[in-house]
């Protein structure tokens, strides 16, 4: 059993990134088949038939950098965390998505006007929701709690989904109109959700936390998967799984002179229907934290006992209810929108605009009387992209991104791409996105993107023109 979990816990990681938002640097290639992922009704100019094979897209958006998690005090090489500035940092975004897919391999071919393609791909969407509430009681220091015992609660706190989806697509270019479509199967491999969290805060006379008690309950499918002995009975239940669901996405193009512009949604549909392998997850008893007399302010991570002993006993108390065992629910996956314009400079330059963002859905929280409710979170990005074509052998691309997250933007994040084509045939991508900062340990959000295709025959430029693109 501890080989299959290592092992599926292996495949996961290599499919874990962060992809919130669609690649907004792709948008400015015309030759990486990849780009139809953002609109269906895109295909390569330099080609009539291609295969992808597999490709490597992990991508970051949190809401607190490296620098304003930890600090050290003079020349001391030990790091501390400040809990009231991390909560300060945390009121206006309380929110964590992870995002990410691997493709498998991809196909795609043009018939005259006509072209279809088919991917196999895997997804990882995960959320971490900073309890509601408190972030503002940390930042302001637990001021005016003295003597008070509080609960709170987040109906939210995680859920992760892990899912395999095969998409077959058409699209049908009317000279300057091209319209695109695609069908989406989603065979979901596990899932995890938390349903309900408490937490029971208990402050003393002098305003300090001296106990918190956790209460929690979420809901799993697919945990199959771990109790497999062996890599290859793995692969087999995550392949063979049979909860399902369907998306669709629609696209097009409309070209006018030097400039092209598109829009597209994807995703739309309910989601994963979970119904096989359904089981409620509720603690052996409720978990106790001894935190009397903690400095919040000054958490040596070196000597992280009291953390560390939270973190294993909340594990230690998880067990798995087989009387609410069975049931089916649904988990729904992000819609996104991409709507943008190119400008075409000769055959070399390239210039354009794109707007994305993504609905998340179903994400939960309490109203003033208590009572949960559900809301979809809008996200957005809107990306500024350029491209350089030299002699369609290689092939560079730049962007500047402003990345909005609940109520903070990131304004700087730069992109740098480049498209190699070796012999016309052989095709190596790799692109930097979403870059917010040039020291790492200021990073709030970043993207790398890496593949490789095979491209054949001649595309529609060089059909018209004669030349060998």
């Amino acid at each position: 059993m501890k080989i299959a979990l290592y092992t599926t816990i292996i495949f996961i990681l290599t499919t874990v990134g962060v992809s919130a938002q669609s690649n907004g640097l792709i948008f400015g290639s015309t030759y990486i088949p990849q780009k139809n992922a953002l609109n269906p009704a895109f295909y390569p100019n330099n080609n009539t038939f291609y295969i992808s094979l597999p490709g490597f897209n992990p991508e970051l958006h949190i809401p607190v950098s490296y620098n304003d998690l930890f600090f050290r005090e003079g020349s001391s090489d030990e790091r501390f965390i400040n809990a009231w500035d991390l909560a300060e940092k945390l009121k206006s975004n309380n929110n964590l998505f992870l995002n990410t897919d691997i493709q498998h391999i991809g196909i795609g071919m043009r018939f005259g006007n006509l072209f279809a393609n088919f991917s196999s791909m895997s997804r990882l969407n995960i959320h971490l929701g900073v309890p509601t509430g408190a972030a503002e009681i940390f930042a302001n220091k637990f001021e005016g709690l003295a003597d008070k015992q509080i609960t709170i609660s987040e109906p939210n706190l995680f859920s992760a989904t892990a899912y395999n989806e095969y998409a077959l697509g058409a699209g049908y270019s009317f000279g300057e109109l091209t319209v695109g479509a695609r069908l989406k199967l989603l065979n979901g491999i596990c899932d995890f959700r938390t349903t309900q969290t408490n937490f029971d805060l208990t402050f003393n006379s002098e305003n300090q936390l001296t106990n918190a008690l956790i209460r929690y309950n979420a809901m799993s499918a697919g945990s199959q998967i771990f109790k497999k002995n062996s890599f290859c009975e793995v692969m087999e239940a995550i392949f063979s799984s049979k909860n399902w669901g369907m998306n669709i996405d629609i696209g097009a193009t409309y070209k006018w002179r030097m400039l092209e512009f598109s829009a597209s949604i994807l995703d739309l549909g309910k989601g994963i229907h979970w119904k096989n392998d359904v089981v409620s997850i509720t603690p052996h008893e409720n978990t106790a934290i001894i935190v009397e007399n903690y400095d919040f302010g000054h958490i040596a991570i070196d000597n992280w006992d009291t953390l560390r002993s939270v973190f294993r006993g909340t594990l230690d108390s998880i067990q798995i209810n087989d009387s609410t065992s069975g049931g089916d629910y649904w988990s729904p996956t992000p819609t996104r929108l991409n709507l943008g314009a190119t400008v075409q400079l000769g055959k070399m330059f390239r210039a354009g605009i794109l707007f994305h963002g993504q609905w998340d859905k179903d994400i939960s929280f309490f109203d003033r009387s208590g009572n949960v409710k559900e809301k979809t979170m809008f996200r957005h990005t809107t990306t500024l992209v350029g491209g350089v074509n030299l002699a369609n052998w290689v092939e560079l691309m730049a962007s500047l991104s402003v990345v909005k997250n609940g109520s903070r933007a990131d304004w700087f994040n730069p992109g740098v791409g480049v498209n190699f084509s070796f012999g016309k045939i052989i095709q190596l991508y790799a692109l930097v996105n979403y870059v917010s900062s040039l020291n790492y340990k200021a990073m709030k959000s970043a993207n790398v993107q890496i593949g490789f295709n095979l491209m054949f025959g001649k595309g529609l430029t060089a059909k018209a023109t004669g030349n060998d693109e």
